[in-house]
């Protein structure tokens, strides 16, 4: 009778209780409020065990039981957790924030039968939280997902150490229950044999399962009988899974000496696997890894439907033997050719902790595989010199097509990206190359390569000229470049003198190809020996062709002014596939400055060489073979050859430059001093040099370069001899349309439509052959527009050249133009005024297209030109809108700058086609002038303004009222992102450009200060982030320098990133100060996997609608909210990095060993283990760390912290030794240097600056770190701040280093100490046991007498000898 009065109370109470629910909680619009879902039945004697006083716990925040009941019947991902205070929690996928917590038995009971009805469920996590997991709960869980027929996917994660065996169990049920299962995750729990049974039985049994994970605990302790279980429903045989195709699994804490053995027969003899993912763990006994490998090495020969393999290298620590070396066999073709394995087609190679390992076997294979697809080696090249040798293995490989690189550390650096461009040139089979988290991605020079294979991407022409005949190429560019009047067309004319005598000595009648440069030279209206006006200049760029040794050179003669610059970058050539290869002759006239009209000085040449070079070294390929060739060459030296200190001071600004610029340019050895107007030397003891000499050195450098670059097609060298003889029949014609430029290309064999039965393949092989001509300089051909520049001189000189010197230098067609703005029908007129319109007859279509084309102009109109290198006016700054009173504005800058300001620029010619380029993306209320862009979007005024004379960088500045987070977004994504994305372009950018970002000063911006007096006003967005991680400290405040009309000011660091930087370096730090904090832990529980994602809260703008007062209201006060919680959100973060390093600090004090590996002599405490280096600055007592090498001093200061178990410190006055450093040891310098720098990041990222004396004795620390970078050999700061905790042993120093440096301090303790009344006399440290503990360190006076006083240490002797 009692049974039934409880009965009937719980189902009143129940009923009321569903009834307030469905009252006070809104469910969905598109659910039935009336779902009801039974539970799943408990037994009898289950049921007995229930606690009759259970009260359900329900977060009226995060919804009822009914609620969640009703989301389960249509939700596709959830998410159960077993919470540690005996409750269970449910939440969804794409809601993880709204979470449903219930401990009562009834409520679980009713989830659990509805999700045994779900039919929309697909995807199901459970995770363990709690040791104290009822039965009940996971029986009725079992029975919920066995009868469930629309899950597909099962993840099981434990974080209860106590219960890693509920797993397997669990699985296995499941797997013998349910016949829809298709996947399987089983993360974190012990795997022994009775599991491996489990799993055993399961797999033979379940005939839909496809993939299955295991990640087991480090405590497993599967054994050879075992492991043999596992894998035998795999191995083949009678009752074997063959539906099985994706494997992964970790054996970890595993006992087994014949692992390889099994693991090799399941690689062998299964038929149905697709995908094999191994990791090898723990301790392994006489069986090494290596057998493993060679095992599946050897089975892969006999397998043939296996086409994934994964492979964990973590635990292999032997730097000295390829571990891989027999895992290949199948993959290399024998003598004749074959290949075993030709199913084989991703290789994954994966090795998180970054040790260096060796790869010999990898490279051998990859020059001659002909299956692979994929290659991912995510983190495992941690050296450039393995990440050189991997990308030029790929040279030859016609197989592979993507290849991932993603987080590793040796990608890095000039000479690594320049493989990778080489690699592109050679290797046409390359489709993508993956540099996520590589410090190539960091640093932006992933966008160049982005770049390239995007360029690549939409060139498919290679595929249908593979096999074709190969030769090496005959043809090259060589570029006149300099400033105006230096002599470069008379330098020109005179080699086309030389040349052309030459061939008259030898008996024979002008070439034909000399006979083209006749044709092409302005009409053949002047001749050589007729001197030209004094004011006549090149007009754009003039195209000569002159043919010597059997090479085809194209002379492009660059005109010097500044209004010419926005085309020339447009021509410079990038180094392609199709055999172009080209040289620079820098020319320049070191006595006068034609410009100003004055004499010039060294330092006068030497700025105006630099602004070449780095015009050349920022718009060519950059590459490690082939980089840009440049003669230097000064001219006029018959007027200044007898001044003797002139020419020694000239010779060393050019010795100095090409110093500057190794890795980036080549130089020719010799410095020519010439007259350019005279074939013959200056004959006299100063020089005897000549423009003779000066073109054999050109001849003699393309000859050389031709033989290196790679083979172009044999039918494209052809078509260039075509091409010439027609441009000699038709010397005036500039443009041909494809259909006409296609029976050119027919006289070629390859290239001839009758000979081949695919008229489309031979039209793509001669687009191809268009391409090939385009690059060595012979046409210009685009693909977008169906026409063919079949003379480039016409074009660059004739009609865009004329055109720019008519539209900025002649103010007589100040009526045609105005301020870069011409009508179409004016630019027709102007056209035809051209002194060679009669006889090229352009259209003015074709003119405009083409410019358009080439990014010169834009449409304002349909029949309006803006052309914006033409533009003058360079107009005052100022915000679009007027500012209006009480608005809260916020004033957001950006600059992007070259990384190497020192070695490159943006051109002039870059910035008039940025400002094209963005026209069509923000064409309404779009203004631009000379050196500025000005539009408006959503509300949102920007000002893009380029600097020509202040450092070649671009400002963007906006003014707006809306958040600060979607001010940045809006620049990054819509802004900044496309400048890169134009810099990188290979034709239109400047693709030997880096930019990195800066952040502006928000006065300056608000304010609009002129360009050259904000210049200094800015601050590195990643030098700001790593001074911030450096100090620990998120109210840091940046000081801007004091300038003439800007005083010193100062700014938060975490306003001017933003909050969403901030919010990322915040949890950046709380992550790793758990890993830190985990190593001191001995067990090994695991973290919940949900609590790592960012705790900002968006709160969306209003729209510029008509509201009431009551809905801005409620908006205002939504806002206000979602404030004070994003706050309140980061007083929590910030308190949780503070609590973790109150922790971590007494940790770290007393147990050092987890974070640096010692040798012997300091485990023993028999030496202090905590040095750093410092050096005394001059004329003060003060002292600073140490962070690099400085020229000149060799002298420093070894100090060491007290070791104190309650904190380490610097011991205030303490002398130290002297130690010296010769150029022999510099290893053990920069081993020293990387030791102490260590022990600061670790303190400093525990909070301890301050008690460890670190703010006051060593100042500027955190640039310190930055420094540290600058150090050859070592790694970037970067590695230190914040990737350097993550992963023992390869910290920010590794065991290498340790141990030298440790070897080192033990030699200069044993030649400055005798005893311990040494080590307390200069560094007042003495050797103490702790009797608590017994655990020994070197502790200061102070410490010493403090514990003396409480008795809790014991003196030691030391045993320093």
């Amino acid at each position: 009778m009692v049974r039934w009065r409880d009965f009937l109370f719980w189902i009143g109470f129940s009923a009321w209780k569903a009834l307030f629910d469905r009252i006070f909680t809104k469910p969905p619009d598109s659910r039935d409020e009336g779902h009801s879902v039974p539970g799943v039945a408990l037994p009898s004697e289950e049921l007995a065990d229930v606690d009759q006083e259970t009260q359900t716990s329900i977060d009226p925040e995060r919804g009822s039981l009914a609620n969640l009941l009703d989301k389960i019947m249509w939700k596709k991902s959830m998410r159960l957790k077993f919470e540690k205070d005996d409750r269970v929690s449910y939440h969804f996928y794409d809601d993880s924030s709204e979470k449903s917590t219930f401990g009562d038995r009834d409520s679980c009971n009713e989830i659990m039968g509805a999700i045994a009805a779900s039919t929309t469920l697909k995807d199901f996590e459970i995770y363990f939280k709690s040791s104290k997991v009822e039965t009940c709960y996971t029986k009725g869980l079992t029975e919920a997902l066995s009868s469930n027929r629309s899950v597909k996917k099962i993840s099981f994660r434990n974080g209860a150490p106590n219960r890693e065996e509920i797993g397997t169990f669990l699985v296995s049920t499941i797997l013998l229950n349910n016949e829809c299962l298709e996947d399987v995750e089983l993360l974190h729990f012990v795997m022994d044999n009775e599991g491996a049974s489990l799993l055993r039985t399961a797999l033979h049994h379940n005939r839909t399962l496809k993939r299955i994970y295991l990640f087991p605990s480090p405590n497993s302790t599967l054994d050879d009988e075992g492991l043999k279980m596992l894998l035998e429903p795999l191995s083949g045989g009678d009752g074997c899974n063959d539906v099985l195709e994706d494997f992964t699994f970790y054996l970890r804490g595993s006992k087994w000496h014949n692992g390889s053995v099994h693991i090799g027969n399941m690689v062998r003899n299964n038929t149905s696997l697709r995908k094999i993912s191994i990791g090898l763990e723990g301790d392994y006994h006489e069986a090494r890894p290596t057998t493993v490998f060679s095992s599946i090495g050897e089975a892969l020969c006999f397998n043939t439907r296996l086409s994934q393999l994964h492979l964990d290298l973590n635990e292999f620590r032997d730097h000295e033997m390829d571990i891989l070396d027999n895992l290949f066999t199948s993959l290399v073709p024998d003598a004749q050719g074959q290949q075993s394995n030709t199913a084989l087609k991703y290789l994954g190679l994966w090795s998180k902790k970054r040790r260096p390992l060796k790869y010999e076997s990898l490279f051998s294979m990859l020059r001659s595989n002909s299956s692979l697809i994929e290659l991912n080696c995510g983190y495992s090249i941690t050296e450039a010199e393995d990440a050189v040798q991997l990308l030029n293995s790929l040279k030859g490989n016609k197989c592979l097509e993507i290849l991932n690189l993603g987080a590793c550390d040796g990608v890095r650096g000039q000479r690594v990206l320049g493989t990778i461009m080489d690699l592109l040139l050679e290797n046409h089979h390359l489709k993508e190359i993956k540099l996520n988290g590589t410090p190539l991605e960091k640093d932006g020079s992933a966008q160049i390569v982005k770049a390239e294979l995007e360029k690549r991407a939409k060139n498919v022409l290679w595929k249908v000229v593979e096999g074709m005949a190969t030769t090496t190429p005959t043809s090259g560019r060589v570029f006149l470049c300099g400033e105006p009047y230096a002599g470069k067309t008379t330098l020109r004319k005179t080699i086309m003198e030389i040349h052309s005598a030459s061939l008259q000595k030898k008996g024979k009648k002008r070439m034909n190809s000399f006979n083209i440069v006749k044709g092409i030279f302005k009409g053949s209206e002047k001749t050589y020996g007729v001197k030209e006006k004094d004011d006549e200049r090149t007009r754009g760029i003039e195209v000569h062709h002159i043919s010597c040794d059997d090479i085809a050179m194209t002379i492009w003669d660059m005109a010097g002014q500044e209004e010419y610059h926005a085309f020339h970058d447009l021509v410079v050539p990038n180094l392609s596939g199709g055999g172009s290869c080209s040289s620079f002759i820098l020319v320049c006239d070191p006595q006068t400055d034609h410009k100003l009209k004055q004499p010039k000085d060294e330092a006068d040449v030497e700025k105006e060489l630099l602004y070449w070079l780095r015009f050349i070294a920022s718009n060519t390929r950059i590459s490690d073979l082939y980089k840009p060739h440049v003669t230097i060459v000064f001219t006029h030296f018959d007027k200044w050859c007898t001044d003797d200190l002139f020419c020694q001071r000239i010779s060393e600004k050019v010795e100095g430059l090409k110093h500057q610029f190794e890795g980036l340019l080549e130089f020719e050895e010799k410095v020519f001093l010439i007259n350019a107007t005279s074939k013959d030397s200056i004959h006299d003891d100063k020089s005897k040099d000549s423009v003779e000499d000066v073109f054999k050195a050109m001849v003699n450098h393309l000859k050389g370069l031709l033989s290196r670059v790679p083979k172009t097609i044999e039918a494209c060298a052809k078509l260039q001899q075509v091409v010439a003889k027609w441009i000699q029949v038709n010397p005036n014609q500039l443009l041909l349309s494809w259909d006409a430029f296609s029976k050119v290309c027919s006289q070629i064999k390859d290239l001839d439509d009758q000979d081949d039965s695919n008229p489309r393949i031979v039209d793509m092989r001669k687009r191809f052959a268009a391409l090939s001509l385009h690059d060595t300089g012979h046409l210009m051909y685009y693909e977008d527009y169906n026409i063919v520049v079949m003379n480039p001189h016409l074009l660059c000189h004739d009609i865009i050249g004329e055109l720019i010197a008519t539209c900025a230098l002649e103010k007589s067609n100040s009526e045609l133009i105005i301020n870069g703005c011409i009508k179409k029908v004016d630019l027709q007129t102007m056209l035809s005024k051209f002194p060679t319109s009669e006889r090229h007859q352009v259209s003015l279509k074709d003119v405009v297209q083409i410019m358009l084309r080439l990014k010169l102009c834009f449409l304002q109109s349909k029949n309006v030109l803006i052309i914006p290198a033409t533009l003058r006016d360079y107009g005052k700054l100022g915000w679009p809108f007027e500012t209006k009173v009480g608005v809260d504005y916020k004033y957001i800058g950006r600059r992007l700058t070259c990384e190497d300001t020192a070695r490159t620029l943006l051109s002039p010619g870059f910035f008039p086609r940025l400002q094209v380029f963005l026209h069509k993306k923000f064409a309404d209320a779009y203004k631009i002038k000379k050196n500025q862009i000005e539009f408006i979007h959503n509300g949102m005024e920007v000002i893009i303004e380029y600097s020509d004379s202040n450092g070649f960088f671009i400002d963007i500045m906006i003014r707006s009222s809306k958040m600060e987070d979607n001010i940045l977004d809006f620049l990054h994504v819509h802004i900044k992102d496309d400048i890169l994305k134009l810099c990188a372009n290979p034709t239109l950018g400047c693709p030997g450009v880096k930019l990195v970002e800066f952040i502006i000063r928000p006065s300056c911006v608000q304010n609009l200060i002129s360009c050259k007096a904000r210049r200094n006003q800015v601050v590195s967005v990643e030098k700001l982030k790593q001074m911030v991680l450096a100090s620990v400290n998120f109210e840091l405040q940046h000081t801007w320098p004091d300038e003439k009309s800007l005083k010193s000011g100062c700014d938060e660091a975490t306003t001017l990133l933003g909050e969403k930087v901030s919010d990322h370096l915040l949890n950046q730090l709380r992550l790793e100060l758990q890993k830190l904090e985990d190593r001191f832990k001995k067990s090994d529980p695991e973290k919940d996997m949900n609590d790592c994602g960012s705790f900002l809260i968006d709160v969306e703008d209003s729209k510029p609608l008509i509201v009431t007062n009551e809905v801005l209201y409620h908006n205002m006060k939504r806002m206000e909210v979602g404030i004070h919680e994003r706050f309140d959100k980061l007083d929590m973060k910030i308190d949780e990095i503070k609590s973790t390093q109150g922790r971590l600090l007494p940790k770290i004090c007393t147990n050092l060993d987890a974070l640096v590996t010692f040798t012997v002599e300091f485990q023993q405490h028999k030496y202090p283990r905590l040095p750093f280096l410092t050096s005394r600055e001059k004329q003060s007592l003060k002292r600073s760390i140490v962070t690099h090498m400085v020229p000149g001093m060799t002298s420093f200061v070894v100090q060491l912290f007290c070791e104190h178990r309650d904190g380490f410190h610097i011991v205030q006055d303490q002398k130290g030794c002297e130690v010296s450093f010769g150029t022999e040891s510099t290893r053990k310098f920069l081993s020293a240097v990387k030791w102490g720098l260590f022990t600061f990041t670790v303190l400093a990222k525990v909070g301890a600056q301050v008690g460890a004396g670190m703010g006051s004795t060593i100042p500027n620390l955190a640039k310190g770190w930055l420094v540290l970078a600058n150090i050859p050999g070592t790694v970037g700061a970067d590695s230190l701040i914040i990737p350097s905790l993550q992963d023992k042993p390869n910290t920010s120093i590794s065991d290498w280093e340790a141990k030298v440096a440790q070897e080192w301090l033990i030699e200069t303790l044993k030649a400055k100490c005798q005893g311990t009344g040494d080590i307390q006399k200069a560094f007042q440290l003495r050797k103490v046991k702790y009797k608590d503990s017994g655990s020994v360190a070197w502790i200061c006076n102070k410490h010493v007498r403090e514990c003396s006083d409480h008795n809790t240490i014991d003196l030691l002797p030391s045993e320093i000898l």
